[in-house]
């Protein structure tokens, strides 16, 4: 296996879209290769902002509301 299939596997397993063959490629080689394992840490924390919530990533769910009461507060023209 290559990197690039390599990377392909982690990141299938990691975003929980894996076959049942890749999660058992995936479990072998994590028992039994060292740099397998230390990739499999590395992609984890690249692959953390990409896990975040839409929630967490979007705006407050209190903006609306906000920019519509400071443009109540400001002064009209006439």
């Amino acid at each position: 296996m290559d990197s690039r299939e390599t990377e392909t596997l982690i990141t299938h397993v990691l975003r929980g879209q894996y076959t049942p063959q890749e999660k058992a490629e995936f479990d072998t080689r994590l028992e039994t290769d060292a740099e397998f394992r230390a990739l499999v840490e590395e992609m984890t924390e690249w692959l953390k902002p990409a896990d975040a919530s839409e929630d967490e990533l979007g705006p407050s769910p209190s903006l609306l509301s906000d920019l519509l009461s400071k443009l109540d507060d400001e002064p009209k023209e006439g």
